[in-house]
């Protein structure tokens, strides 16, 4: 696995992706905005961006959240995320994903980001090796 590496300040979580198990690996992290209003950013990370499956966090196992082969795995424990949050907190995926110089996304790229969406997601934000 990974070695837990996530980014903190004031002794806060302030990025997602990986966790020393999977259930930390999957927890968003919840960023403080302007006007009291929250940010709850969840991160994944995807094979087809060169992340090795060996990464991929378990039950006892450090690593970060690994987009599964399962597109219905991958997106409930994404809405699971999503669905936790409070009323008036923005809901940010971050996802490290697509092939190298991939200048659109493929059609299962589409298919989860729209189911994301459609649960309340604000913002999608797909970024591949190379290319943002």
């Amino acid at each position: 696995g990974v070695s837990r590496s996530r980014l903190q300040r004031n002794g806060k979580d302030v990025l997602a992706r990986a966790g020393p198990d999977l259930d930390a690996a999957r927890a968003p992290a919840i960023v403080s905005a302007d006007a009291g209003r929250r940010v709850r950013v969840i991160g994944l990370a995807s094979v087809t961006s060169g992340v090795p499956r060996s990464w991929r966090a378990a039950r006892q196992t450090s690593g970060v959240n690994l987009i599964t082969d399962d597109l219905r795995e991958t997106v409930a424990s994404v809405l699971q995320a999503i669905g936790e949050r409070r009323s008036g907190e923005i809901v940010v995926v971050s996802i490290h994903w697509g092939g190298a110089y991939q200048a659109a996304p493929s059609a299962r790229q589409q298919a989860i980001a729209r189911a994301l969406s459609e649960a309340g997601a604000r913002v999608i934000a797909g970024h591949g090796p190379h290319v943002l």
